[in-house]
């Protein structure tokens, strides 16, 4: 028998050397310096205010400053200029958001490795930073959607250097600090990560400052690192976390769904803007965009009354028109949109779903049946079945009522505007699957489709919670 190994590549072997069979059950980023570079804005910034007062900072005094929280900097500063540190922090805060309004810059080869690694294992970012900045600068470059948690300066007693954030961090992500792993550029970071308990990587971009920790490389891009990630076990099981856009919101599992119907699941926004246009045609009348739009999301009662308004025929006339010219076009088979019976196949198994529909609950129930999906619903709701439809949360709130749980505990999911603020109104979570071509704003993750990968691996990670 050979004793033969493959010799490591250059790259890799540092990282085997130092960490030998250690390979990290989760990893926490800082920010700043790692995934960003958004620490030369933060110090252009700092410069900039007290040039306009024709001030400078000494360098010692400037290098223990980074990496360090906003107030420590903010103090630094007025106790030079001798304003007020309340008036520095203002002004700071809105001279370094119009930078970053401008340009986010994400250090080269950051993202790469943050999507490999999050593909095998949890992710924090753990940052000295304040919270909703933080959030809003990974959202805005991409990121956000590959971070299981974040932890801010706002959620601790205690900023970097003390070890609070990657306790913090390590207690979100399940995992004892010394089988996780860090990565830092400062020595306030650093010094955080080591007091945690964390394995620890530097990889330093600070001008004069050399953190310590057990492995040094020259930059986050470092291939050898991006090789060495690709060889941990996959603790993900099998599934990618940008479902986890939504875990920012809520760290946990809905307890049931309440789904819009016409746009989401079936295909038959079509059919029913045909039978609009028919009723208008029938009448001499050609609709402008703007009718059009006022008819999108309506009601059955509100298509009548909008239609019969532009035509000049009775609200109740036209509501016949428009029922049986509506029913004659669905026929026996109504086309489901991509993804919607996969979707529900997987979800019914794990959650209780109800439907929220602004259409008449007999053309409700119909469509379904025609389109095979009826036996995955405990409770439709309709424009029949509530006091006030779509935009009001009445209909939403009657699914979560009825499927036993509360609104803040169901998971939404919309494809028009006009659906979804009745979705947020009702205190749910939202996942907006836009069909109009309009943006769902108020949603909490935006999708293509029903079909995407990492919506259908999240479903199929939940616990069973439907009741026997």
């Amino acid at each position: 028998m050979s004793d033969y190994q493959e010799p490591l590549s250059p790259g890799l072997a540092p990282f085997r050397e130092t960490f030998g069979a250690f390979t990290p059950e989760a990893i926490v980023f800082d920010c700043d310096g790692v995934l960003l570079n958004t620490q030369s804005l933060w110090e252009e910034t700092q410069v900039e205010y007290l040039e306009a007062r024709s001030l400078a900072m000494e360098e010692a005094r400037r290098r223990w400053l980074v990496g360090r929280d906003v107030i420590d900097v903010v103090v630094a500063i007025a106790e030079l200029t001798g304003e007020k540190p309340e008036d520095v922090g203002e002004s700071l805060k809105r001279s370094y958001f119009a930078k970053l309004a401008e340009d986010i810059p994400v250090l080269p080869g950051a993202a790469e490795l943050l999507k490999a690694a999050s593909s095998r294992i949890p992710v924090a970012v753990a940052s000295n930073s304040n919270r909703a900045p933080l959030l809003s600068e990974l959202a805005d470059v991409g990121l956000l959607p590959y971070v299981d948690h974040v932890v801010s300066l706002d959620d601790v007693a205690n900023p970097k250097p003390a070890p609070d954030i990657y306790v913090r961090a390590c207690e979100l992500l399940g995992v004892a600090p010394e089988r996780a792993l860090a990565i830092e550029d400062s020595e306030t970071g650093a010094q955080a990560a080591a007091a945690a308990g964390c394995r620890l990587i530097v990889a330093p971009t600070i001008p004069g400052q050399r953190p310590e920790g057990e492995l040094e490389i020259a930059a986050i891009g470092d291939p050898g690192l991006r090789e060495w990630v690709a060889t941990w076990p996959d603790r993900r099981g099998g599934y990618s976390p940008v479902y986890n856009a939504l875990g920012l919101v809520r760290h946990e599992i809905p307890d049931a769904i309440v789904t819009d119907c016409d746009g989401l699941l079936l295909d038959t926004e079509a059919l029913w803007t045909e039978t609009q246009l028919k009723v208008l045609y029938d009448a001499g009348v050609t609709p402008t965009e703007e009718d059009l739009g006022a008819l999108m999301g309506t009601t059955l009662e509100q298509t009548a009354e909008i239609l019969g308004g532009m035509t000049g025929q009775e609200p109740a006339r036209v509501e016949q028109i428009v029922t049986d010219d509506f029913q004659s076009r669905l026929g026996a088979n109504v086309p489901t949109m991509p993804g919607a019976r996969e979707f529900l196949e997987l979800a019914a198994t794990k959650v209780p779903i109800a439907v929220a529909s602004n259409s008449w609950h007999e053309i409700l129930e119909k469509k379904l049946t025609a389109a095979g999906l009826l036996g995955y619903f405990e409770s439709l709701q309709s424009s029949s079945t509530v006091g006030s439809p779509k935009p009001a949360p009445d209909m939403y709130e009657a699914g979560a009522k009825a499927l036993g749980c509360e609104p803040s505990r169901c998971l939404a999911f919309e494809d028009s505007p006009l659906g979804a603020r009745a979705a947020k109104a009702a205190g749910m979570t939202l996942i907006g699957i836009p069909s109009t071509g309009q943006p769902i704003d108020v949603a909490d993750l935006t999708l293509s489709s029903l079909s995407d990968p990492d919506l259908l691996a999240w479903v199929k990670s939940w616990p069973n919670r439907k009741q026997d």
